[in-house]
């Protein structure tokens, strides 16, 4: 069994389309459920909707990975503990 127990997403691009600039100053904004919309992607997310047939993707990584990047970058202020996983539906158009 999969359980999904985060999901973020950004409004803004913070590096995407920066190049030789600082980066953005854009929040990754957990949220409780997304609504995830064939061929546009995440809605609210930064490439909902970016261009037409837009090739994006989401990333999703077992939680000992995120786990071992903590340990490995010495982060113990973040959110760490396991809670109960968001809701997400499918929705169609």
């Amino acid at each position: 069994m999969i359980e999904i127990v985060g999901l973020y997403i950004s409004r803004g691009h913070n590096y995407f389309g920066h190049h030789g600039q600082p980066p953005g100053e854009e929040a990754t904004v957990e949220m409780a459920s997304v609504e995830c919309t064939a061929g546009r992607g995440l809605r609210g997310d930064r490439f909902f909707d970016y261009k037409e047939d837009y090739k994006g993707q989401i990333t999703f990584f077992a939680w000992e990975v995120y786990e071992d990047l903590c340990r490995q970058f010495k982060i113990h202020d973040k959110h760490t503990g396991r809670r109960s996983p968001p809701k997400c539906h499918h929705a169609r158009d």
